[in-house]
């Protein structure tokens, strides 16, 4: 296997605010919904910063990948946040629909690691889904795409 086709670790990017706009990162331009890069101690992060979600927000590969062996996803509880869950979901159509990738994952305190395993080999892109209670944060950071 070669080296993985996205490797984002988030800290290239500046969004300071929760509103909704494109970000340009190492990787391409990913679309932040209710999420911005965040430095604070409270972030949870490997590196200088991590993207922090609220509640109903979601992070959105701008791009696609040419095939998807696995994806990793590094999550947290932003700060003492409890009440949060998140869901990866893919796109084969480029963005215009969305389905489920596994179950809803919860996250701990300290940056864990979950890993899909899709064996994909057409265009695909990802986006993360955060739901649960209202107003609660998750951090995520090295999002790992192998193909």
């Amino acid at each position: 296997m070669g080296p993985a086709t996205v490797d984002e670790d988030f800290e290239s990017g500046t969004k300071g605010a929760y509103s909704a706009g494109n970000v340009s990162l190492s990787s391409g331009s990913w679309y932040f919904d209710n999420a911005l890069l965040g430095n604070l101690s409270s972030d949870k992060k490997n590196g200088i910063q991590s993207a922090r979600v609220r509640s109903y927000g979601t992070l959105t590969m701008k791009f696609d990948v040419n095939g998807a062996k696995s994806v990793q996803v590094s999550h947290a509880n932003f700060g003492t946040d409890t009440g949060a869950s998140w869901q990866l979901q893919m796109s084969t159509n480029g963005g215009t629909s969305w389905t489920n990738v596994g179950s809803s994952n919860t996250s701990g305190s300290a940056l864990a690691v979950k890993t899909f395993t899709l064996n994909l080999t057409s265009p695909v892109r990802f986006r993360i889904v955060v739901s649960g209670t209202s107003g609660k944060r998750l951090n995520f950071d090295d999002i790992l795409i192998s193909n």
